[in-house]
């Protein structure tokens, strides 16, 4: 091929192939496991019904119980802890409703 390489390629791309970015990769640990996710996705999804049915039954407990739920999984690493705020929250979604 022309009598480029595939690292000179890569220079030539415009990138820089100092190991940088596997460096940082290494070094930072991703907060998001499988389950972590569906639980964060389980328990948002519940929230953003619970947002709905509180706006349109212009109820503001619900929906502010739904924000909160939708929001949470955000800042939570734990699973463990992410479950337990979301069954707490989805409780008092429930309660809320009547």
């Amino acid at each position: 091929m022309n009598g480029v390489s595939n690292s000179d390629a890569f220079v030539v791309a415009g990138g820089a192939d100092n190991g940088a970015g596997v460096d940082l990769a290494l070094e930072k640990r991703m907060p998001w496991s499988g389950p972590n996710l569906f639980a964060g996705l389980l328990f948002s999804s519940i929230g953003f019904v619970g947002f709905v049915y509180g706006k349109r039954m212009s109820a503001w407990k619900p929906m502010f119980l739904g924000l909160a739920l939708m929001a949470y999984p955000y800042f939570i690493e734990d699973t463990v802890t992410i479950c337990a705020i979301g069954l707490a929250g989805t409780g008092a979604l429930f309660w809320a409703r009547h």
